[in-house]
């Protein structure tokens, strides 16, 4: 199977078709390269290219009498939490599990991609929505448990990235004296 043909969009971006086809194009790798609530990530190689590809099982959607269903992504850098913990300021505590790990750090650290959207949700229907995020990470709507947030809460997630970049650990470590 042909990688999907990159289609142009209004926007000027590249908008990649979904291809269906077998895991049997696919040689697995024993390196698990992450774990969450919808799945496990493994490492693997596309025979036909011979490149890296990153392979993710989603066990948790699975349903009796239906197909085992993985999507394959493109197999990128280490995450920004790995970065920060190999590279950061001496002495720096990690910063948490949740959304540092789902930002990866590609291109020899100029390029970042977002990666992880078992829990996106679309915000096309009317609120209330299911609560989520990080509480690290989330924003005051959220505490606050509003029904009527909207898109906006991911920019202050990641404003919360951004302060543990500078501070050199998550933003609930700062002292509140």
């Amino acid at each position: 199977m042909a990688e999907p043909a990159a289609a142009p969009t209004k926007t000027g971006l590249k908008r990649r078709r979904i291809a269906v086809g077998s895991s049997e194009q696919y040689d697995e790798t024993t390196s698990r390269l992450g774990a969450g609530g919808f799945g496990s990530v493994v490492r693997a190689r596309y025979r036909a290219t011979d490149r890296p590809v990153a392979i993710k099982r989603l066990g948790a959607v699975r349903v009796p009498g239906t197909m085992d269903l993985r999507l394959v992504m493109e197999c990128v850098g280490p995450s920004l939490h790995d970065v920060l913990r190999h590279k950061g300021p001496p002495g720096s505590p990690p910063l948490p599990e949740a959304t540092p790990k789902n930002i990866l750090v590609v291109d020899g650290h100029r390029v970042v991609k977002v990666c992880d959207f078992g829990l996106a949700m679309s915000t096309d229907e009317p609120p209330p929505y299911d609560p989520v995020g990080t509480l690290y990470y989330k924003a005051p709507e959220l505490l606050l448990e509003k029904q009527d947030y909207n898109a906006k809460i991911d920019v202050w997630a990641l404003g919360c990235v951004m302060a543990g970049l500078i501070n050199g650990g998550e933003p609930s470590r700062a002292s509140t004296t």
